[in-house]
């Protein structure tokens, strides 16, 4: 009987391992362009030997710099920074995914003697340290340094005292079709300077408190910025250099605000919004009013005559993803928080957040739900109080809203809210994803088990 329970034991153990062999294999290319979460993260480290036909190298575990575990490394590998501060000065020259534990915690400092990442080769994945120090001699010292190569991602990092923040590209090819995404860039001289570079997704970046320009654009084209957050740089938000050919570059969801010398175009056209109702860019120094309240101003934003901003949003823009692939946008005035979007029962979701504003100002938000989250039957909940009436004044469901978006306008006076938005939803109880994720909660630690009781 015991023979028996230890091969079913055995047995079953070895179907958990293969799966999650075969579950890992998934997450690594679903992941292969974004930063994993930190646990995710975690579970590299411990799950290293499953991972099929990829290396998985741990610093300091396995060597001790991270140079020495890139040089060790090949195309394809992983390689995973456990918290800490690491003197060097990096050089990425392999199609690797170079991941830290999160940049509050991994720090890389190059002491103000040199970049501290220069990334040589395609393909390449940076994301969850801090690259800071390289200092601001001439030459010009970079955080991150993306050295005329292609399809690079640079994600979730934070950037500082560097003479370049993120530099991409030079005179002499360029760097096209990366993506540089939710970093946190301050207090460097420049913040992104991109140079020859075509293709490239800017998203969701911090760029702020630069000593020159936050983001510097010159021989650069089809660019799109995004939903980044430019402000009290000392120089221009955003400089399109003159006398260097940069054509339609697509700009909008971005928020420039009280950056010193705002922005400065080369006198060539870039398109400054994503139509209606979508939107353009917030303009901390726009004056129009909007009359119709739909959070998009009346009168353009003009930058010069080749130059205008269609829609320019009078608030602040913002988007929170939820666990089931879509983000929730908000156009506001206040400051949004503890967002969350969860299931409330059979059919039935629910949006709540926050929104907090000096008070006795008048606030407002727009919010762009994409109707796959709620469809249908809107219930909003003011503080617990339910308005029944979507055309009552305080809140209203704007005619723009479509077969894919509802767009709601919500106003008040400021102080905090909280305000609750819920309706029926099509989305399943238990999503592919979370049955994915509650199997590898579930099961780690039989896996992690069983590997310690195979080294004993």
């Amino acid at each position: 009987m015991f023979c028996e329970e230890n091969v079913m034991s055995r047995q079953a153990l070895s179907i958990v391992f293969l799966t999650f062999v075969l579950l890992l294999a998934f997450i690594i290319g679903a992941s292969a362009r974004v930063l994993l979460e930190k646990n995710q993260m975690a579970s590299l480290n411990k799950l290293a030997e499953s991972a099929p036909h990829r290396k998985i190298s741990v610093v300091p575990k396995d060597f001790a710099t991270i140079q020495s575990a890139i040089n060790a490394a090949s195309d394809g590998d992983i390689v995973f920074v456990e918290p800490g501060i690491y003197y060097e000065s990096l050089v990425l020259n392999k199609s690797v995914s170079l991941l830290g534990a999160g940049y509050f915690d991994t720090i890389v400092d190059a002491n103000r003697t040199a970049d501290v990442i220069t990334i040589s080769s395609a393909n390449a994945v940076v994301a969850g340290f801090t690259f800071q120090n390289g200092g601001f001699p001439i030459p010009a010292y970079c955080g991150v340094k993306i050295d005329n190569v292609d399809n690079v991602t640079v994600s979730d990092n934070f950037i500082s005292g560097n003479f370049v923040g993120i530099r991409l590209g030079d005179l002499q090819r360029g760097s096209n079709g990366n993506i540089v995404r939710n970093n946190i860039i301050t207090k460097n001289r420049y913040g992104i300077f991109a140079d020859h570079t075509n293709e490239t997704l800017f998203y969701g970046n911090v760029v702020t408190e630069n000593s020159w320009n936050g983001i510097e654009i010159a021989y650069s084209g089809r660019n799109t910025l995004q939903a980044n957050n430019i402000s009290y740089n000392m120089a221009y938000g955003l400089e399109i250099v003159s006398n260097t050919p940069s054509l339609y570059n697509r700009i909008f969801h971005n928020n420039f605000v009280n950056n010193k010398l705002k922005v400065s175009v080369s006198d060539l056209p870039q398109i400054w919004d994503d139509g209606y109702p979508s939107g353009g860019n917030y303009w901390s120094d726009y004056t129009g009013v909007d009359s119709d309240y739909d959070g998009i101003g009346d009168s353009w934003y003009e930058i010069d005559s080749d130059n205008v901003d269609h829609y320019p949003l009078m608030g602040m823009f913002s988007s929170f993803n939820t666990s089931y692939g879509y983000a929730v946008d908000f156009i506001s005035n206040s400051s949004i928080s503890y967002f969350n979007f969860s299931l409330s029962g059979p059919s039935q979701a629910s949006l709540v957040f926050n929104v907090t504003g000096a008070t006795g100002i008048q606030g407002f938000c727009r919010v762009c739900i994409p109707k796959a989250l709620i469809n249908g039957s809107y219930v909003v909940r003011f503080n617990g109080e339910v308005i029944t009436n979507l055309t009552y004044l305080q809140v209203r469901e704007l005619p723009c809203s479509n077969e894919t978006y509802e767009y709601l306008y919500i106003n008040y006076t400021h102080s905090e809210h909280t305000i609750e938005i819920s309706g029926t939803t099509t989305i399943p109880e238990f999503s592919p994803f979370h049955i994915l994720l509650l199997f590898m909660v579930a099961t780690l630690p039989a896996v992690i088990v069983y590997r310690r009781k195979r080294t004993i």
